[in-house]
């Protein structure tokens, strides 16, 4: 699936589909915040993305929140967003996504509720 968002940060797809996305984006200081570190948008926009091409799968949809812990700071390297599914309901999908470094460090787990339309 073409996304122009995803194609504009840089964002590779490694895996797609109905039960589980994986999504890859190389950061550097281009992506910083004023301290020296990725900004949280970044590691934000690439979890919803994970999580919002997942549920895709079943039809237009659109967020209703989203929830981002951030764990660890991230200067540079290879950022990987694993989507799940928490719960499949008719109209909501609960959703969970992890994004790790380029060493499986937990960066971040952000979570969702998706609406179908």
């Amino acid at each position: 699936m073409k996304v122009p968002y995803d194609e504009a940060l840089g964002v590779r797809v490694i895996k797609e589909g109905p039960a589980r996305t994986i999504l890859e984006m190389d950061v550097d200081a281009a992506w910083h915040n004023p301290h020296g570190s990725l900004h949280g948008g970044i590691v934000a926009g690439l979890a919803d993305s994970a999580m919002g091409r997942t549920v895709s799968h079943a039809g237009p949809c659109a967020n209703t929140d989203l929830c981002v812990r951030y764990l660890r700071p991230v200067t540079a390297g290879t950022l990987r967003a694993t989507s799940r599914v928490l719960r499949k309901g008719r109209r909501t999908w609960h959703m969970e996504s992890d994004v790790t470094d380029a060493d499986g460090e937990l960066v971040a787990r952000a979570s969702s509720t998706f609406m179908l339309r």
